[in-house]
């Protein structure tokens, strides 16, 4: 377990933590896992997060694999996103003796799909405003114009608005 770059963690069926993993001391920014020994391990989340960590717990136990995704803070106050699976380890007889948790670092992943949601909605309003300037230059070039001269000089003035959005991309 202490190969993998993942945050490894096996808890009791009870959910207390047994056991971390070398990487998981790093992302979790931990010193020592002693203290951590034998605490619940859905207590160390935030109360918000604590139904869903419970529900992949429960999943694990049924013989599923619960997943979710939720942040929480390290030991030194720094929200991580995480992306968690909970899968049970079976005895020789079969039986759940244990759950093994598996917890990844999506913060990076988190911070750029966040970011695209924020140029995405600034895409949106941009286009919103520009739908507004087209519809005042259909009413400005409306005025006193024939059909085919309106169409003509809108034309024109929709280009002009097209190659100022270009410059501006």
């Amino acid at each position: 377990l202490d190969a993998s770059a993942d945050c490894v963690k096996i808890l009791s069926t009870d959910g207390r933590l047994e056991m971390l993993n070398d990487a998981g001391l790093c992302l979790l920014e931990l010193e020592d896992f002693e203290p951590l020994r034998g605490t619940r391990w859905p207590d160390l989340w935030p109360p918000e997060c604590r139904p869903i960590v419970e529900e992949a717990m429960r999943t694990a136990l049924s013989g599923g694999t619960g997943r979710f995704s939720a942040a929480r803070p390290t030991a030194r106050g720094n929200m991580r996103w995480w992306d968690v699976a909970v899968t049970p380890a079976r005895d020789a007889a079969g039986n759940i003796a244990r759950l093994v948790v598996s917890s990844r670092d999506v913060s990076e992943a988190k911070r750029h799909e966040d970011h695209i949601k924020l140029l995405l909605s600034e895409v949106n309003h941009r286009s919103k405003n520009l739908l507004a300037v087209v519809q005042a230059l259909a009413r400005q070039t409306a005025r006193d114009e024939s059909a085919r001269a309106f169409v003509d000089r809108l034309g024109q003035r929709i280009a002009g608005l097209a190659a100022s959005q270009d410059l501006l991309v």
